[in-house]
């Protein structure tokens, strides 16, 4: 077994470039005493035939560090597809490529196995125009009795925030319900810190697509449906969305998304009106879900200050949305401030929003 150069590191082990036999492979080497995680990972993506890369080898290096050597997908996952996408996606482009990634998540379901943690990182394009889904550290049999929690708190499903909880096909589909939402309008349902989001997906109705993007009704409902906070509202699984997706077009001539023209112009840095809120007094991850269910964004925190933006490349009337989430706050027994300016903000992948201004970063200038 040699190993040549280190492709990335997990959380219990590391990725090389290497090779199997002359076959070039990529070798996950465990660290540390992860050995029996990495066999459990290597027998559920053995189950996983046809959607996940080919196991070719398993055994301990010299320095007993077990490996798992699997084929070598040269690849493009969709996190750098995404990120390359110089403008807003066609919408067109966005459902047929979420058809691909669940086109192989329908074949994981079928070996009743639960991946846990589906983000666009680990689903792999290949140059057959197929997608494979890579990394099953957080995968699970749904047999299991139960499963740890884990996984990216973007893409987590409310059951799994839980310590325990059972493993469940409709926790990826909650997954893939983020991811469509995520290609149809370039961020997530829920942004902000860790605490933040995780309250969002057990508590917040998270925006419906069309405040975001032109869609079809099937579609809009289709993405509501996967993001269900009961997983037993949900659909059953990958092979069902299949069915439903290929029932999204509503008539002839109504593709499964419109234009898939956007309702709002992504920026890559731009200068743009927007309403500020300072709020204080009560939780800060009460502020951000009532934020967040407005159409605003946490952008900034000074002690216990938090401080939001509602942007027009968000919402046709940002100050009616901040005036509403303002009042949220106030009701809730909290204290609230408006000011509307225009600010730079720039946007990473998920469309978090980066302030870098004297009104967000001391807001006591503008306070009353």
């Amino acid at each position: 077994m040699g190993l040549t150069s280190l492709l990335g590191v997990g959380g219990f082990a590391e990725v090389w470039r290497g090779q199997v036999n002359g076959v070039p492979a990529a070798v996950k080497v465990a660290r540390g005493s992860a050995a029996a995680t990495l066999g459990r990972e290597v027998e559920l993506q053995k189950k996983a035939d046809g959607a996940a890369p080919r196991i070719l080898d398993t055994g301990g290096l010299s320095d007993g560090r077990a490996y798992v050597a699997m084929e070598l997908v040269e690849a493009t996952s969709l996190a750098q597809k995404m990120a390359e996408l110089p403008a807003a996606p066609d919408a067109n482009w966005a459902i047929a490529t979420w058809r691909k990634v669940v086109e192989s998540m329908s074949l994981v379901h079928a070996a009743g196995v639960a991946h846990r943690d589906l983000k666009p990182e680990n689903l792999l394009w290949t140059a057959a125009d197929k997608v494979s889904v890579i990394d099953f550290g957080q995968a699970a049999n749904i047999s299991d009795p139960s499963a740890p929690p884990g996984g990216s708190i973007e893409y987590l499903a409310p059951e799994q925030l839980d310590d325990e909880c059972k493993p469940d096909l409709r926790s990826d589909v909650y997954s893939l319900g983020v991811l469509l939402f995520e290609l149809l309008t370039l961020t997530v349902p829920f942004v902000g810190d860790a605490s933040s989001i995780a309250y969002g997906h057990r508590w917040v109705r998270p925006r419906r697509v069309s405040e975001l993007a032109t869609v079809t009704k099937r579609v809009d409902d289709l993405v509501a449906a996967c993001l269900q906070k009961s997983p037993a509202r949900r659909p059953a699984n990958a092979y069902k969305l299949l069915s439903a997706i290929a029932e999204a077009p509503a008539r002839e001539g109504d593709n499964v998304a419109t234009t898939g023209t956007f309702k709002r112009t992504l920026l890559a840095s731009a200068r743009q009106p927007v309403v500020l809120l300072a709020a204080s007094g009560i939780g800060a991850s009460e502020i951000a879900a009532i934020v967040g269910a407005r159409g605003g964004e946490v952008v900034n925190r000074k002690g216990e200050l938090t401080i939001a933006m509602f942007s027009a490349t968000r919402r046709d009337d940002p100050a009616r949305c901040g005036h509403d989430a303002g009042q949220d706050i106030v009701e809730k027994g909290g204290r609230a401030a408006l000011h509307q300016c225009t600010l730079a903000v720039r946007r990473g992948r998920t469309g978090a929003a980066t302030v870098a201004a004297p009104e967000a970063d001391k807001p006591q200038g503008w306070l009353p």
